[in-house]
């Protein structure tokens, strides 16, 4: 496991069991305002105590490594309790949902034990796009094969236009790389030509480096349609590592890269015709 990995698990986990910590404090002072949310919340002020109590333990036994799953799993407990007593009342329970979120993905991401008993492997994905554009097949499939040209209707690189380009070996050969260094939202990476099927394809490695590191697969296709019509394919494929894989639950990623796509062959077909 990272040290990485492990360093934002515990910050997660502080900043989770921190409010828990501070509020058995201020239950054990015996503060005015603690007294009247007890009432608000229908618990007898003598339950102050014991509730500062429970939070304590609860607090330790997460902090404590050897102890930190069932911390977890009885300060999950707590929380249940706790969002339940807040919709009794009418009052919305986000903020201990959150919480208890933050508690179990700090401890998956540095408790090696849990990562073992619910594994979050790197999703396989595969995405697609394509535009028809009225040019000759063999005009568009001599300009799909220059990285250089890319730069011109790569949609990624529109997000910095300040973005840094640099070449290694020969455009339109098999082992020529592109690398590009951005602002955070292009980041940096390099693409390298793998194979030319002449006329038919062009598959590049595409490896992104910061602000995450993956190696996916990309190519370029390009099929007559007649004359002077060429049907362009656009695909990339891979492993989603985490935590991109489970943004991916939460985010459509198919169609956020689907959109970029999009608009590449779009400008793609707008240099061409134009």
């Amino acid at each position: 496991m990272s040290k990485k990995k492990q360093w934002i698990g515990w910050v997660l986990t502080v900043l989770a069991v921190g409010p828990f910590v501070v509020s058995a404090a201020v239950k054990f002072l015996g503060i005015p305002q603690v007294a009247q949310g007890m009432e608000h919340l229908g618990w007898p002020q003598a339950m102050t105590p014991r509730l500062g109590v429970i939070e304590t333990l609860c607090a330790m036994l997460c902090l404590i490594p050897m102890t930190s799953i069932l911390g977890a799993v009885l300060l999950t407990g707590y929380i249940g309790g706790a969002i339940a007593t807040h919709l009794r009342v009418g009052e919305e329970p986000w903020g201990l949902v959150v919480f208890g979120v933050m508690v179990w993905l700090g401890l998956y991401l540095r408790e090696e034990r849990l990562a073992v008993l619910l594994p979050i492997r790197a999703d396989d994905f595969k995405f697609e796009r394509e535009v028809t554009i009225n040019r000759p097949h063999s005009e568009v499939f001599s300009y799909l094969k220059s990285l250089g040209n890319f730069q011109k209707w790569n949609p990624f690189f529109r997000k910095d236009p300040n973005t840094k380009i640099a070449t290694r070996g020969q455009d339109t050969q098999i082992g020529f790389v592109t690398s590009w260094e951005g602002n955070r939202e292009v980041g940096i990476g390099e693409q390298e030509i793998t194979r030319i099927i002449e006329g038919k394809q062009i598959d590049f490695e595409l490896r992104f480096k910061k602000p995450y590191t993956a190696t996916n697969q990309v190519y370029f296709t390009a099929e007559p349609l007649g004359h002077s019509q060429t049907r362009v394919r656009w695909g990339i494929s891979g492993k989603s590592p985490f935590p991109m894989n489970l943004l991916g639950m939460i985010f459509n990623s198919e169609k956020i890269i689907g959109n970029e796509f999009d608009w590449g062959l779009n400008k793609l077909k707008s240099i061409l015709e134009g």
